[in-house]
């Protein structure tokens, strides 16, 4: 079959958990698929198309564009709106979108997160299938039930709320969804009920011979967390840690370190605990090395749905 395949994130280099799910999906459909590829490309790591076009795709379309920029920029507008703040559709995907219908008639079209599910919508006629990497509903709900001002508590409720009703008309409009996990699968078919879509769990995995231990040399009294503060579940994640359980720990072991990975960009680091055993270590090509040289590594997730890559 042809499949034209939408990602919010540029597969390759997979530099993170987005990434390799969908760099890992790329190939296996290559095996006896034709896939064309439509992405976004933003961040430190630079694309590289080539690798895609010589292992898994016969065509790579990229757009440079930032597509969580839209959303950021309508976020206080749509508060009082009846749903979510989404990926606002970017004019350069929606252009490249209606060419690349124009030029091949696909047999199916993904769209890799809700992020780029209203281009696959704007394939006509073509079976659709989205591809989740977590359930937003199900994150939603995990927020409401954190410890919160009233005020807070009551606007992540209306974001569940609205998020279970964008879910639920979103998802009726493909043939197929894919989640991660049973969890994720479970909190899916409780907003669609009784529609005729399904939803099947298509579960991460890990690559034992790119993965293995003994990549670098374990340094004592050495701790990792290896996830971009970029990301909302990292940062909450590392703002509980470092104000709750790291000043215990440094107590006891004054001599124990904490390297976190990953981009640093328009990050609030003044909201995080941060101290002389903390490093930084920010963007790297390669994060094996740090995970494989801490002598623990941390992952203090309390948000977001899905599996979490960082631990598998």
């Amino acid at each position: 079959m042809k499949i034209l395949f939408f990602s919010t994130w540029f597969p390759y280099p997979a530099d993170n958990g987005s990434k390799l799910r969908v760099y890992q999906l790329l190939r296996s459909l290559a095996r006896t698929h034709q896939v064309t590829l439509a992405s976004f490309s933003f961040g430190e790591a630079a694309p590289d198309p080539k690798h895609l076009l010589d292992t898994c795709c016969e065509r790579v379309e990229i757009v440079h564009r930032n597509p969580f920029e839209r959303a950021r920029a309508t976020r206080a507008s749509r508060f009082a709106s009846l749903t979510p703040v989404v990926n606002q559709p970017v004019p350069e995907m929606a252009a490249l979108t209606t060419q690349l219908a124009q030029e091949t008639r696909f047999d199916r079209v993904i769209a890799s997160t809700t992020g780029t599910a209203a281009y696959a919508l704007m394939v006509q006629q073509t079976p659709r299938v989205l591809e989740e990497h977590n359930s937003p509903g199900r994150w939603a709900h995990e927020r409401c039930l954190q410890p919160a001002r009233p005020t807070t508590r009551i606007r992540r409720w209306l974001s569940w709320q609205k998020t279970r009703r964008y879910e639920a008309t979103l998802y009726r409009q493909f043939a197929l969804c894919t989640m991660v996990s049973e969890a994720d699968r479970a909190a899916t078919l409780s907003v669609l009920k009784d529609a005729a879509t399904r939803v099947e769990t298509v579960p991460n995995g890990v690559d034992c011979t790119y993965n293995r231990p003994g990549i670098a040399p374990v340094t004592p009294g050495s701790l990792v967390f290896n996830g971009s503060l970029t990301y909302d579940a990292n940062y909450d994640a590392m703002q509980v840690f470092l104000s709750s359980v790291w000043p215990q720990l440094r107590q006891e072991i004054p001599s124990i370190s904490l390297t976190i990975t990953g981009s640093v960009a328009d990050v609030d680091l003044t909201g995080l605990a941060l101290d002389s055993g903390v490093s930084l270590s920010g963007f790297v090509e390669d994060v094996r090395p740090l995970v494989a040289g801490a002598a623990v590594c941390v992952a203090p997730i309390r948000q977001g749905g899905g599996t979490r890559l960082k631990i598998l």
